[in-house]
């Protein structure tokens, strides 16, 4: 089916990916031929509106600090993944992340750093604290 929400959405990556491109009737044929794909589809689909409600509550709901505690540790745990335990961003890329002004998440990033739990340098941030980093930030967020 076409949908227009899908057409005015973009997803920018933040991690480096690999992606493949399929016409719409490219994509229907490889379903076709290995339907075991559908199982992968619906879960790769389920988490990705997942994260959109997640994203939308994140943001209405939790404090500047607990979003930034938030965005530090979902980054830290995507790049954990593939092998990288630094986190290079700016903080003008973190802020827009965040959706806050530069001068809100040097704040808070600021209180991380004076209690031990980040350290940072330009463009990284290094966790050296894990655990109370992850009691700043919401449930949903934590992975205990």
């Amino acid at each position: 089916m076409e949908f227009k929400i899908e057409q005015t959405l973009v997803t920018e990556a933040i991690t480096p990916m690999k992606i493949w491109r399929f016409s719409r009737d490219e994509f229907g044929q490889l379903m076709d031929a290995y339907p075991q794909i559908n199982k992968y589809m619906l879960n790769s689909y389920a988490r990705y509106i997942n994260l959109l409600l997640f994203e939308t509550a994140h943001q209405e709901y939790n404090s500047g600090f607990v979003r930034v505690c938030n965005v530090i540790l979902l980054l830290h745990n995507a790049q954990s993944e593939v092998g990288q335990g630094i986190l290079v961003f700016s903080q003008e890329e973190l802020a827009e992340l965040v959706g806050m002004s530069r001068v809100n998440l040097t704040r808070h990033i600021g209180r991380l750093r004076e209690e031990g739990i980040i350290d940072t340098a330009r463009r990284e941030i290094k966790i050296l604290n894990i655990q109370t980093l992850m009691r700043y930030c919401s449930g949903e967020t934590r992975l205990d």
